[in-house]
């Protein structure tokens, strides 16, 4: 597991998240046009709380041309409220107080979300928001955010190290859980 840290290391460059992706703002969508149910010629309308909360409130709404229609591997950053909060693993339209980060061809998705939902991203990118009381993040901050970049191969070989590594805390976490209380 640890291989990829044994083997001959690609040049690491820092760059500026802006240089190497471009980023698209979420829609703003009235309360009386959202649906709980699904209907013919509707979508997934995905709100903050469906990253934050987990929540079972699904809301639908008609689709939209041109919307920022997202796929569950699409890296998506909140913008205000939780801001820097990031998200994936669900398909649908974005709502405009969240927009999503699409890297070029030299930056992997994968590795891209591990790097940006680090803690301390996320304080780097309140700090520079320019608001105390509500943090609201820009592109501008957005696109000056240095990122570390190799060859996408080492980033794909450093993104599964990550997941492997986030899937095993996961299934420690649950353990107790199972051993404990039991489902009931």
């Amino acid at each position: 597991m640890l291989s990829i840290f044994h083997s001959k290391l690609a040049a690491w460059e820092q760059r500026k998240l802006g240089d190497v992706a471009t980023f698209k703002q979420g829609v703003q969508v009235g309360l009386e046009k959202q649906y709980t149910e699904k209907a013919p010629g509707q979508e997934r309308f995905i709100r903050i709380v469906d990253y934050t909360q987990k929540t079972e409130d699904i809301r639908y709404i008609d689709k939209i041309p041109n919307a920022n229609y997202v796929d569950k591997n699409d890296v998506v950053v909140v913008r205000y409220g939780a801001a820097g909060f990031v998200g994936h693993g669900i398909s649908g339209i974005i709502a405009n107080n969240m927009f999503t980060v699409n890297p070029f061809e030299n930056l992997d998705k994968t590795y891209l979300y591990t790097y940006i939902k680090q803690d301390k991203i996320r304080k780097y990118l309140n700090s520079n928001s320019g608001s105390s009381t509500m943090p609201a993040i820009n592109f501008n901050i957005m696109k000056t955010l240095p990122i570390p970049c190799s060859s996408i191969v080492e980033q794909k070989r450093i993104a599964g190290f990550f997941q492997q590594l986030d899937s095993l805390i996961a299934l420690h976490q649950r353990k107790p859980f199972y051993e404990n209380e039991g489902i009931k």
